[in-house]
């Protein structure tokens, strides 16, 4: 969580180097111990200089919040009679970690398309129920389970277990998903998607399998190792109106996975950086070269940076997406325009294709800074300062989706985007961010559009 907490420094006088002669925890009351001193970089018996030992409690500090177990992390610095020694008392705010959530979700590729495009239409909604159950045990393991109806069902499990050694370096995920829908978007015209509805029957059932081995070896180094099986079902009055839906007028396509990735992270705060660096590569075969079953490669590699100077903030960020074959399904050309993969003032459009890459460039400087006070009493909060951030910013933002063969009608591919304008970041508490852009794209075209992210 973003905020700055408090950290309390009662170091002897001078400037020499300290032992660190204990180190306590305290406030967990579900968290195990071990959790919160994985997260710093500095053990017991470890000698450190004062300014090295300050730079090093603001480190773990962050590492501590970007657990997303707690609202606040306050060190106490408390020296010891007769040595150069310190103790070190690490307080934690813990979350509220059991979170049943009435869900309402967007069908849409993003929130302009259904406030404009389709009008505020509540058919294209999701409603149901997400349920969180994160720290189930105490040892940052985390229980996900989804049920959602409307435009498109869905029910999915997620858990993430328990790290598997002493050391706390390896874990393991697994993920169950099944989701239906009665209408879908089957095509595109001008590079905007074309729906096909029949309340009578689902369109589209889509089963997707998968567990993830994580090592952990570093603070800020990941590798990653995925096995899985998706499975997409389809009409066959999609498979007319689209014969590449599924590949070759199909109405089955389904395959194995494996994937393994690579995550370099020096950010300062994941929900909203503002300094550090984040990299990112991943590897993934689709099919395991067995006749009848999709079979392909698709690779990304993602990097950004982040820095300050005085009260401005810059950042930059860019990715690259490879897919082959070159004629892949069209429910696996999905590149910009979709998720958080897009241009700014493209975000009405879908572009299509096997491969794509964006730059984005930014700087702001914040208008309001604000921790708001909470009562110790209120389970969710727990007396933690939320904070209340809003910076103002300008943009740029450049990228491509390439396909071969283009898509007729669609001209938006092979055809380097150009987007630019001002905007509001508001940054609130458990992790949310709602972003108001202005943008102006390269054709022309300009207008208001809104992004957001949560936990939840």
């Amino acid at each position: 969580m973003l905020g700055q907490g408090r950290t309390s420094q009662a170091t002897p006088a001078d400037t020499g180097r300290y032992v660190i002669s204990d180190i306590i925890v305290l406030g967990n009351q579900r968290t195990r111990p071990a959790v919160i001193l994985r997260e710093l970089t500095f053990s017991r018996g470890d000698t450190l200089t004062r300014d090295a030992l300050a730079e090093q409690v603001l480190i773990s500090r962050n590492y501590l919040l970007n657990t997303g177990l707690f609202h606040e992390a306050k060190f106490s610095l408390v020296p010891q009679s007769g040595c150069s020694c310190l103790l070190i008392a690490v307080e934690v705010i813990e979350r509220w970690y059991i979170i049943p959530v009435p869900a309402l979700n967007l069908y849409d590729r993003n929130f302009n398309v259904w406030w404009v495009e389709h009008r505020r239409d509540l058919r294209w909604l999701q409603y149901g129920i997400r349920f969180y159950y994160k720290n189930l045990t105490g040892n940052n393991d985390e229980l996900r389970l989804t049920a959602l109806a409307g435009f498109q069902q869905n029910f999915s499990l997620l858990y993430q277990l328990p790290q598997l050694d002493e050391r706390r370096h390896h874990s393991l995920r697994v993920y169950v998903s099944f989701t239906r829908s009665k209408r879908l978007a089957y095509g595109l015209s001008e590079n905007r998607e074309l729906i096909y509805q029949d309340l009578n029957s689902y369109q589209r059932m889509h089963v997707s399998t998968n567990a993830d081995y994580q090592w952990r070896p570093a603070f800020n180094h990941r590798y990653t190792v995925s096995a899985g099986y998706r499975r997409y079902t389809i009409t066959d009055t999609v498979a007319a109106l689209n014969p590449d839906y599924a590949g070759d007028s199909a109405t089955l396509l389904h395959y194995p996975f494996v994937k393994i990735g690579y995550i370099r992270d020096f950010r300062d705060v994941i929900a909203y950086p503002l300094r550090g660096s984040y990299q990112e590569l991943w590897l993934m075969r689709m099919g395991l070269g067995m006749k009848g079953q999709l079979n392909g490669w698709a690779a990304q590699a993602t990097a950004a940076v982040y820095g300050s100077r005085g009260r401005w903030y810059g950042a930059a960020l860019a990715r690259l997406r490879v897919s082959t074959p070159s004629d892949l399904p069209y429910l696996l050309q999905r590149s910009l325009g979709y998720s958080s993969d897009y241009v700014a003032g493209y975000e009405y459009y879908a572009i299509n294709g096997t491969s794509f890459g964006y730059l984005k460039l930014s700087v702001k400087r914040p208008l309001l800074q604000w921790h708001l006070a909470t009562n110790p009493t209120n389970i969710l909060t727990r007396g933690a300062r939320m904070p209340v951030f809003i910076y103002a910013k300008t943009f740029g933002e450049t990228g491509l989706a390439w396909q071969q063969p283009v898509e007729p009608g669609n001209a938006l591919a092979n055809h380097l985007l150009l987007g630019c304008g001002v905007g509001l970041d508001i940054v609130l508490f458990y992790d949310t961010s709602l972003r108001l852009d202005y943008a102006l794209n390269r054709k022309g075209e300009h207008g208001l559009f809104v992004h957001y992210s949560t936990y939840f």
